[in-house]
């Protein structure tokens, strides 16, 4: 089992918000820290799906951990620490919209559909990350990747995952876009 310990946290409430403030110190297969910042609708005291917007920043961040929240068949992530910053818009308590950069370094990323895996010498990009009814669209930004063999400054790209409405079973559909 795995411990957080909070070494600050700030609470207020105003206007039906809670304003919230602090520093979280994670389990070492997370990472180092997080330090949170932003609002949340007080319906989340009383648990109900809640609203608000979130800024979060993370430091020495496991991406091997980090891994389960994107999908294998796009990038996968097996080692490596990253410095993240995050701001993040939260309807009916699900995650919306998440606009950041990420610094990471000292990794190894595979990416089977381009026929990529390399060590991960240093990484960094700017994102924003959207859900819409049934899909969801990241761009990527600025993009900066240094491997021994591979380097690529100032790309971007994104990519789509439609969900087919009424096929369960049927798998999600991608669509790729890159450009320089």
């Amino acid at each position: 089992k795995e411990s957080y310990f909070i070494k600050q946290l700030d609470l207020s409430h105003r206007a039906r918000r809670l304003k919230v403030a602090g520093e979280l110190e994670l389990p070492p297969s997370l990472g180092q820290r997080v330090w949170i910042s932003g609002w949340v609708g007080e319906e989340l005291l009383v648990s109900k799906p809640w609203h608000g917007d979130l800024y979060l920043e993370g430091d020495y961040l496991n991406l091997g951990y980090w891994q389960r929240y994107i999908p294998n068949h796009l990038l996968e992530i097996q080692r490596g620490t990253a410095h993240a910053k995050v701001w993040s818009q939260w309807q009916s308590g699900r995650l919306q919209r998440a606009r950041g950069e990420v610094v990471a370094s000292q990794g190894y990323i595979a990416a089977k559909q381009w026929r990529l895996a390399a060590p991960l010498q240093q990484f960094s990009t700017q994102f924003d990350w959207r859900w819409q009814t049934d899909k969801w669209a990241l761009i990527v930004d600025s993009l900066q990747f240094q491997s021994d063999t591979i380097a690529a400054h100032g790309m971007h790209f994104s990519i789509e995952q439609q969900h087919q409405i009424g096929e369960a079973q049927a798998p999600p559909y991608h669509e790729i876009r890159i450009a320089r």
